[in-house]
């Protein structure tokens, strides 16, 4: 009867030259499939990737073919083996290192204006590589492949692939998990604002030691661009106030988006007099 059986793909290097020394072979395929009579079948001991090692110190890196083998390495034929070939990958060098080294996440491009990148995180922040002594020696950190910020406005996670050089293998993790937090810029502006009169009354003069402040706002730049200077107000709360001179806080609210940072000067001195009529100096309009 034909009968199947599933057996791990083992790598057959063969003899390897003296003075090279091989790194962990990787397959793109870790299980086989091998179909064929049950007496065939019965024999097969192994799957295997046969590879030759060249003298010269080329690293392995291509596709082979399946052979099923017995305990004692012959081969059993005819079966067939799913699948035919594997990719096998071998680093190979006159002396291989090991080290931990931290990830390095590669960005490229640039978020949008108003926008920055505020951190860049990588889970795990370290990997263990192994290489060439030579390449090893001079090897800082394991780079990702590039992670785009192009019209990137929000924080966003993205698994991404390392890249290590040529001849140098990542052991423990070929993939991370990078966090980029995207915010945006903050900053403050300042803005030349006209004083109003809260409280006044019809029958008082009012007159200001100053005609307008410096009110300086802070916030996004997208907020701050937003902002209608003309529509600002800082206002003095008057009513009440006995005729002379009063120090009278400047109040001002800040427009959405944004929040107060500075009034300069904060207080005005307020001279307050009799009649209706406005005597010359920096003047106020009663407000509503």
């Amino acid at each position: 009867p034909v009968v199947s059986r599933s057996l791990p793909v083992m790598v057959d290097r063969g003899a390897v030259p003296d003075g090279l020394v091989l790194g962990e072979p990787r397959l793109d395929a870790s299980i086989a499939s091998v179909r064929g009579a049950s007496s065939l079948v019965a024999r097969v001991h192994e799957v295997a990737a046969r590879v030759t090692i060249d003298p010269s110190g080329i690293n392995v890196d291509g596709e082979y073919d399946l052979v099923a083998l017995e305990e004692r390495g012959d081969i059993v034929a005819p079966v067939d083996i799913e699948p035919e070939r594997v990719h096998v990958r071998i680093v190979v060098g006159r002396e291989l290192a090991s080290r931990t080294l931290p990830v390095a996440p590669r960005l490229t491009g640039a978020p949008p204006a108003g926008f920055t990148v505020r951190s860049v995180t990588a889970v795990p922040v370290a990997v263990t590589a192994r290489g060439p002594l030579d390449a090893m020696t001079d090897l800082e950190a394991v780079a990702t492949e590039a992670i785009v910020l192009d019209g990137r406005t929000t924080t966003f996670e993205k698994p991404v692939s390392l890249v290590p050089p040529n001849g140098v293998e990542v052991v423990d993790a070929p993939s991370v998990k990078v966090t980029v937090e995207i915010v945006a810029e903050r900053g403050s502006r300042a803005f030349g604002v006209g004083l109003a009169l809260s409280g006044a009354r019809d029958d008082r003069t009012y007159r200001l030691s100053v005609p307008d402040v410096l009110v300086t706002l802070g916030g996004t730049r997208a907020a701050l661009d937003a902002v209608d200077a003309a529509a600002l107000r800082a206002m003095l709360d008057v009513s009440g106030l006995a005729i002379g001179d009063a120090s009278v806080a400047v109040a001002v609210d800040a427009p959405p988006g944004t929040t107060l940072v500075a009034i300069s000067p904060a207080r005005v001195t307020v001279t307050v007099g009799t009649g209706p009529t406005s005597p010359p100096g920096p003047t106020a309009t009663p407000g509503p």
